[in-house]
């Protein structure tokens, strides 16, 4: 069912938009700013914690901006046994590698040159409670929510609220998420405006405002017959676009809906909305959603066999999923996740509805950082603003703390008849044992690679036994043996060096434009880069080679987007779809009207 490029990985994207290496070797962005990007955060901790040691050799008096989000998966009321592992679960302990880094950035740095923000699930859970219900308590009261504030070394004095946001205040998406944050002063979030218009949008309350949308998740994969299958989420009538003109306009819509203010579930006349085959199911659908005691699984049996309403073409209903147009613009990043950045191939239906659900808005993030003004004065010095952190405590404390969580998880767990066991728990906490050594050595200074899927551009070359040293290497050059094969036989080793730190070639056009323009890593006149993309352009536009590289527009993309050539990313897979059917003749003519224009 899904594309090659749908299998592309998230480091690769994040790598894509941001100008990162992807080989874990300190490099410069096309900005010139010295980074190194890590697959594995656990990768940061590994010898004394020797990346953040060298990032000192480096930078001895940087101040550090420490941004996370670990795993909620354990941690919320949707999760396994309700959110009782939390941070104890194998998936919601990967927080105690933040803590670990926030511990060892104090300790390397300083406690005032670190500021941080972390953030997680706003549905914690109360270990010690009736785990059948879901209300009677507040967040504060939580063991998982205090040891976040423990770790982090910030107060329990405040009311749970001074942490919390939420996104359908100024989104209309509901989204509630903790942020963890060293300072108070975070600014005001700018918002947007309901989701929605006049012919189609959310459900609408009594009063007539507008509810808002249902948290966005991950897909869930693909049906039987194709379909892209969300998250039974994604399903519920709060979830849902309504045909407001169906029901004779927004203000009869509400009264239909009979929706007080907070509700979730509308009292139309389904019996005239769904299909009658469907009926019996969406309605056990609705009441499997406000039963006090169920099961996920038994949810998403029912939306399996209700799926063909909502993405059969022949079937219309006054009721729809949202768009992938809507889910970008729901998540803030309408203009991040586009074709003309990206290309057509890539950001298929699936990637962005996943890329959106594993992420929070950006203005939201951006708010709890601080106003720039606050933070600008933070950096250079001048003002602290609001620090509410004290430091974090040693990790053997933090580890004693944690054991303390741990039982009270496993006699829950054995009061609801459950033993847990290790392929659920994190009984090692491998994490406790990461201390930073007083006596580690200084960390020399790293060398700090050019942005390598650039070095095509540079005039000088390697010594042709490095070049052979570098071919013999596991790597596939652009992910693709057949390729490598061509571009050897036609002598082009330097387009394949270039790629051998670089898994997703085909999302590095952005950062090839912004190199050209701004000439990092090499120093060539206009004409003399014009002159390799037509050399380049020629050599893979002759008829015989055609079939013989199937991924010919992945290399157009990288070679056709610079300072001379400002085409869309989407205008190359056009051109290459055009040429794989055109004659020799034609071919060229295009090739000349690109190279030219």
């Amino acid at each position: 069912m899904a594309g090659p490029l749908e299998k592309v990985s998230w480091p690769g994207l994040v790598a894509a938009e941001l100008g990162l290496r992807e080989d874990q070797q300190w490099g410069y962005t096309v900005d010139g700013v010295t980074t190194i990007y890590v697959k594995d955060v656990w990768r940061l901790l590994d010898k004394d914690s020797l990346i953040l040691r060298q990032a000192k050799a480096m930078y001895p008096e940087i101040k550090w901006l420490l941004i996370a989000g670990s795993p909620c998966q354990d941690l919320t009321f949707a999760g396994y046994l309700n959110g009782l592992l939390g941070l104890t679960g194998k998936r919601s302990m990967l927080f105690f590698v933040v803590y670990v880094v926030l511990c060892h950035l104090q300790m390397l740095f300083g406690h005032d040159a670190v500021r941080f923000l972390t953030e997680n699930a706003g549905s914690m859970r109360v270990v010690q409670c009736d785990h059948k219900s879901n209300t009677g308590y507040q967040l504060d009261q939580s063991e998982h929510f205090q040891m976040f504030l423990y770790c982090l070394g910030l107060p329990n004095k405040f009311p749970s609220k001074q942490w919390i946001w939420d996104a359908s205040v100024f989104y209309g998406i509901r989204r509630k998420r903790v942020s963890f944050r060293s300072h108070l002063d975070p600014a005001v979030p700018l918002t947007s405006p309901p989701p929605g218009d006049e012919a189609w949008g959310p459900l609408i309350y009594l009063d007539y405002q507008i509810s808002p949308l249902a948290p966005l998740l991950r897909t869930r994969g693909y049906t039987s017959g194709g379909a892209l299958k969300l998250s039974w989420t994604g399903y519920q009538p709060y979830a849902l676009m309504w045909n407001y003109a169906f029901f004779g306009g927004k203000k009869a819509f509400a009264l239909l809906c009979q929706l007080p203010a907070g509700s979730k579930f509308p009292k139309l006349p389904w019996a005239s909305i769904v299909p009658a085959h469907f009926l019996p199911i969406w309605k056990e659908f609705l009441a499997n959603l406000q039963a006090v005691k169920t099961k996920a699984t038994r949810r998403d049996e029912l939306v399996d066999q209700l799926i063909t309403i909502f993405h059969n073409p022949n079937i219309v209903l006054p009721m729809q999923i949202l768009t992938v147009q809507e889910v970008r613009k729901l998540s803030g990043l309408e203009n991040i996740l586009t074709v003309e950045r990206h290309g057509p191939m890539l950001l298929t239906d699936k990637v962005v509805r996943d890329f959106c659900g594993n992420s929070f808005h950006p203005r939201l993030i951006d708010a709890a950082l601080g106003s720039d003004e606050q933070f600008r004065e933070w950096a250079s010095g001048l003002n602290d603003a609001q620090p509410c952190h004290c430091t974090t405590p040693p990790l053997h404390e933090a580890f004693a703390k944690y054991q303390h969580l741990l039982r009270l998880v496993l006699e829950q767990g054995a009061k609801r008849g459950i033993q847990l066991k290790s392929d659920r728990i994190d009984f090692e906490a491998n994490w406790h044992s990461c201390e930073l050594n007083a006596q580690a050595e200084t960390a020399g200074l790293p060398l700090v690679q050019q942005p390598t899927i650039f070095s095509f551009l540079n005039v000088a070359k390697a010594s042709p036994e490095v070049e052979q040293s570098r071919l013999r290497r596991p790597d596939i050059p652009f992910g693709d043996k057949d390729l490598t094969n061509v571009l050897t036989q036609i002598h082009l080793e330097w387009l394949i060096e270039s790629s051998v730190t670089y898994e997703n070639v085909a999302l590095s056009a952005r950062m090839l434009q912004l190199a050209v323009g701004s000439g990092v890593g090499f120093r060539l006149e206009d004409r003399a880069v014009k002159n390799k993309y037509a050399e380049l352009l020629q050599e893979y536009t002759a008829v015989e080679k055609l079939t013989a590289i199937t991924q010919l527009v992945t290399i157009l993309q990288v070679a056709t987007l610079g300072s001379t050539h400002q085409f869309p990313f989407g205008f190359i897979n056009q051109v290459w779809t055009g040429w794989k059917a055109k004659v020799a003749h034609q071919s060229q003519s295009v090739l000349h009207a690109v190279v030219h224009e």
